[in-house]
């Protein structure tokens, strides 16, 4: 068998279905990839939908996250090539056979891809799908870009780096209490310390994704994804100085721009800082203005581009405020780190 595909999920009875329907509807034989679902201790309808289909279901018994979730997925795997999807994604007919090319070599033993659309299309929706096409498209591939919600990788290579790794903050067990939220960037980190030559970027090979629906959703999953972030950095040191570094020097200057709001503590005694709002608000759009011309071409009323400057700033702001605690729980993080609460796979388990 070739592929394996591994769909973590949690509470998925709304997306769920769509999912495994597109994965089932592949350009690719049959016989030449299985479909895993592992569920993560979902209390809704998820594991009634699954046995509707032809595939293999696992579970955790209670939440541990989408990382332990994919670890268990690619223990009982058959294929040579682990194929990671979330369960809020749709992939294209093309999609399985798209990702099989790039293995025909050895050279490649990873590849990451992106989104090529939204399943909703609600303005936050269109706004969230526009930002992450924005940075598939207009900047180099960079660890801090990866998405393991298209994701695949040699199951030898995963076998080499211990899979997804497992691990705590302050004193807890990573067995019991794993910490999760950018196991994303920790994958894409470990594989590039040994295979820096062999990761791939398709910017083509996109899926579909169901993205937050409204605004207050998405900016509490984007401070979340700062902070998890944060913890990554301190987990893994090494991690700020691996690959293209563009990511992060786009993230500093989003997050200075958030720095004139800041001015308003102190307008009480000095009301000229009142315009602080005012430099920011002009910053956002000169710092993203390349998104903005995006944005314009894919809606074209100048409307959406004052709100989507608004969406930005606000994303600013949760990314600013999600950093800050991270800076908290990146200290949890280091003493993990130096507890050596941190676990990999063991490769027997993957062979």
């Amino acid at each position: 068998m070739r592929f394996s595909v591994i769909v973590p999920c949690y509470n998925a009875q709304s997306t769920l279905a769509r999912c495994l329907d597109s994965l089932f509807a592949q350009g690719v034989a049959r016989e030449e990839y299985e479909v895993i679902v592992v569920d993560d201790g979902s209390t809704d309808q998820s594991l009634q939908i699954v046995s509707g289909y032809t595939c293999q279901l696992l579970g955790n018994p209670r939440n541990m996250g989408p990382g332990v979730a994919r670890n268990l997925g690619a223990a009982r795997a058959q294929g040579e090539i682990l194929v990671f999807i979330d369960s809020d994604c749709i992939a294209p007919p093309d999609w399985l056979a798209g990702i099989g090319r790039h293995f025909a070599g050895d050279l490649v033993q990873a590849v990451w891809g992106g989104y090529c659309g939204s399943a909703g299309d609600s303005v936050v929706e269109r706004f969230a799908f526009l930002e992450c096409l924005y940075r598939q498209t207009a900047l180099e591939f960079h660890l801090e870009l990866s998405s393991t919600s298209n994701f695949a990788c040699r199951k030898s290579a995963f076998a080499r780096i211990g899979g997804f790794p497992q691990y705590a903050l302050w004193w807890n067990d990573p067995q019991e209490k794993p910490f999760w939220g950018n196991e994303d960037m920790d994958v894409a980190y470990l594989l590039y310390r040994i295979f820096p030559q062999g990761m791939v970027w398709d910017r083509e090979n996109g899926v579909v994704h169901h993205f937050r629906p409204s605004g207050w959703k998405y900016c509490r999953q984007q401070a979340f994804f700062a902070s998890a972030s944060v913890v990554s950095y301190a987990v893994f040191p090494d991690l700020r100085k691996a690959g293209n570094a563009a990511g992060r020097h786009s993230v500093l200057a989003q997050l200075l721009s958030t720095v004139p709001l800041g001015l308003l503590l102190l307008a009480g005694q000095w009301p000229v800082l009142l315009a602080g709002p005012l430099l920011s608000l002009l910053a956002v759009p000169l710092l993203n203005r390349q998104f903005l011309k995006l944005a314009q071409k894919h809606e074209g009323r100048f409307f959406y581009l004052l709100l989507f400057a608004a969406y930005l700033l606000a994303r600013n702001l949760a990314w600013a405020a999600g950093c800050l605690r991270g800076m908290v729980w990146g200290i949890g993080g280091l003493v993990g780190r130096m507890s050596k609460r941190i676990t990999l796979m063991e490769s027997s388990s993957l062979r």
